[in-house]
């Protein structure tokens, strides 16, 4: 019986996706992200007996001031995600914007409910301000 050539016992090597494809997937936006973790969940929620609590929290120093707007519409659309994917799944969320110790008006918090568009009109009206103490961690 005549032996198998060196070539015929090597494997091709599997292909490589591109290197844009593939940071291409890592690139998603955070808000499906999060949406998709609860995925479980929402099949376990069929009879509605399944609570998912979500709570949002941002830093509203004053060093925020060119990336509030940005971090305000990525919680909303966190949110909104949640709410249009889990329609039967029972969602309370909360939010609490912080600032730093000194500050006059250091927490601004919307309590556990389950009015997702009341949480975000809540959110759309923080604010950067206060801050300026040295960095702490949270």
């Amino acid at each position: 019986m005549p032996k198998a050539s060196k070539a015929s016992k090597v494997k091709a090597a599997p292909k490589k996706q591109p290197k844009i494809a593939k940071a291409a997937k890592q690139a998603k936006q955070p808000a499906k992200k999060v949406a998709a973790k609860v995925k479980d969940v929402k099949k376990k929620s069929a009879d509605d007996s399944f609570l998912l609590e979500v709570c949002l929290m941002l830093d509203c120093t004053a060093s925020m001031s060119s990336w509030i707007h940005r971090s305000k519409e990525t919680l909303k659309d966190i949110l909104n995600n949640i709410k249009e994917q889990y329609k039967g799944l029972k969602v309370r969320v909360s939010f609490v914007g912080y600032r730093d110790i000194n500050d006059h008006n250091r927490f601004d918090v919307f309590p556990f409910s389950e009015d997702i568009d009341a949480c975000v009109q809540f959110i759309s009206k923080e604010n950067a301000s206060g801050g300026a103490d040295a960095p702490e961690d949270v």
